[in-house]
């Protein structure tokens, strides 16, 4: 566990004779009573700090995002549903990789085609993901509801991860480009 504390004093302070720092649900208890004191979760805290380094105000920065794509044929869109939401997403966020970012499935409007999108901090954390993925019930059960139809992972992916993404029939595209935003930019 690790504690992060961040304290901002303004004007003349002195004498400061105690400190009381909270951990768990009883900081969650006590930033919700009082003004002053705010608590994010550490895995919330890592993206924070994530996109502070990484705002990406500069065009063109080097990035070591990585985002996998994976397209799926849906066997039984109503046991898919409850699977995906109740048990695969469950299980993935109960794992609080480190340096994974997100985990979202996403449904055609008919229900027969799912896209799976992950994003990671960096192609380690991708790979953290994947073997965390094979060394879990998810690895077989996600057979009996999709059938993967293609797989794309944008990023620098190091020799692990193409080796590993290879044997699913994956293609790559390393990073060019661009920029990301951590907030919306209003119009000039």
């Amino acid at each position: 566990m690790s504690l992060v504390i961040s304290a901002y004093l303004g004007g003349a302070v002195s004498e400061i004779k105690t400190l009381t720092c909270w951990t768990g649900e009883e900081l969650v208890v006590y930033s919700k009573k009082a003004q002053s004191v705010s608590y994010l979760p550490p895995q919330r805290q890592a993206l924070i700090h994530l996109l502070k380094e990484e705002i990406m105000s500069d065009l063109n920065a080097q990035s070591d995002r990585m985002v996998l794509i994976i397209g799926c044929s849906v066997k039984n869109t109503d046991e898919f549903k409850k699977w995906s939401k109740d048990r695969a997403a469950k299980y993935v966020y109960d794992l609080k990789e480190q340096n994974s970012i997100s985990y979202e499935w996403h449904l055609s409007e008919d229900g027969t085609e799912a896209t799976l999108i992950e994003l990671f901090v960096d192609s380690d954390g991708m790979m953290e993901r994947l073997g965390n993925h094979m060394a879990s019930p998810l690895a077989t059960e996600v057979f009996e509801q999709v059938d993967i139809t293609s797989v794309l992972c944008l990023g620098n992916a190091k020799p692990d991860a193409i080796e590993a993404l290879s044997a699913w029939g994956a293609k790559f595209s390393n990073h060019h480009c661009g920029y990301n935003r951590s907030e919306v930019v209003t119009a000039r």
